[in-house]
């Protein structure tokens, strides 16, 4: 990847709520050797949202088109990133292909993208969560995302990190001024053995589902899906229907291998733990699946390249994750 990136945001007003989030993200990526741009539009707010579906529509084709601009990395998600999806000239974006980062609400675009000009699309940390963290981005966050963007290997291995944390600060208060206390990260775990090769495809469980019968979902024949869900969708039998309609939309009987992520807010339930969930909603499919990995809504997180061929493998009590090829050309 190039050096020069841009800061936009499609749903949240995050950066004018949270302009010292900001500063330190930017921070942190110039540190590391970027240039990053921060256009006047990222500042943008129109009520909840970082300007009106056509703003935010014709402020991403701007950078898509600016060949100056290397990458575009999301400020942070929100709820509806999927506005713009019918406002966007999808065959610009084919002729500009460049790094396109975020996650949580921002799956929508990621997917949307993806589905429409098989462009990848980077499930990553966004500037105010990941970046902006203080008094910097944890380390295991920002090798993930070089490995990945800056095409430091054709063949990239995760491992789990060995620290993690769900501990939240409230931005509002000022709360995070100080570094987050982390945990032992007991590691990845299987829960159904096998090995499969498909392509990498996922995101936000409940930003997936909204997609789910419009033409910005991708096929999902032959992936390897992960999912993560945060906040109150994570409330365990709201998850456990989310999971149970992308079972009925037969996404499950299509994927090869399914990766769930650590979702913290998905405390047990009169004695039912999101285990217990995934075992049933899957008990009909023969893939490999692992839990708790450290994607989404977790800290440290990982870069996942959506519409790369990757080998998942669940023996015994092993997880192994593996690309097969180079998320960036």
């Amino acid at each position: 990847m190039g050096s020069n990136l841009a800061v936009f945001s499609p749903s949240s007003p995050g950066n004018a709520l949270f302009p010292h989030r900001l500063k330190r993200g930017v921070t942190a990526l110039e540190s590391l050797g970027f240039q990053v741009q921060v256009p006047e539009f990222a500042f943008k707010q129109y009520g909840y949202t970082a300007g009106t579906a056509e703003e935010r529509a014709n402020e991403l084709m701007r950078l898509f088109e600016d060949d100056t601009v290397d990458g575009i990395i999301c400020s942070i998600g929100g709820f509806n990133s999927s506005d713009i999806l019918p406002l966007l000239d999808y065959s610009i974006i084919s002729k500009h292909p460049k790094i396109f980062a975020g996650y949580s609400d921002v799956t929508a675009l990621l997917l949307g993208i993806y589905a429409q000009t098989n462009l990848v699309t980077f499930h990553a940390p966004a500037i105010l969560p990941e970046w902006g963290d203080y008094p910097e981005p944890l380390a295991y966050t920002v090798r993930s995302f070089r490995d990945l963007t800056e095409a430091r290997s054709n063949f990239v291995k995760y491992q789990p990190p060995n620290e993690w944390t769900n501990e939240f600060l409230d931005w509002h208060k000022g709360e995070d001024n100080r570094p987050k206390n982390m945990y032992q990260n007991l590691g990845w775990k299987v829960l159904k053995e096998g090995v499969t090769v498909g392509c990498l495809i996922g995101g936000n469980i409940e930003t997936l589902n909204f997609l789910v019968g419009t033409p910005y979902c991708p096929d999902f024949s032959g992936s390897v899906l992960f999912l993560e869900a945060t906040d109150a969708e994570a409330y365990l039998p709201r998850l456990h229907r989310a999971l149970t309609h992308l079972c009925l939309c037969g996404v499950f009987d299509k994927i090869s291998g399914l990766l769930v992520g650590k979702c913290p807010d998905a405390h047990p339930v009169s004695g039912i733990d999101l285990e217990t969930v995934i075992s049933v909603v899957t008990k009909c499919f023969n893939i490999p699946i692992a839990l708790n990995i450290d994607l989404g809504h977790t800290n440290p997180m990982l870069t996942l390249p959506i519409g790369i061929q990757v080998k998942l493998s669940c023996i015994g009590t092993s997880v192994s994750l593996e690309l097969l090829e180079s998320a960036v050309s």
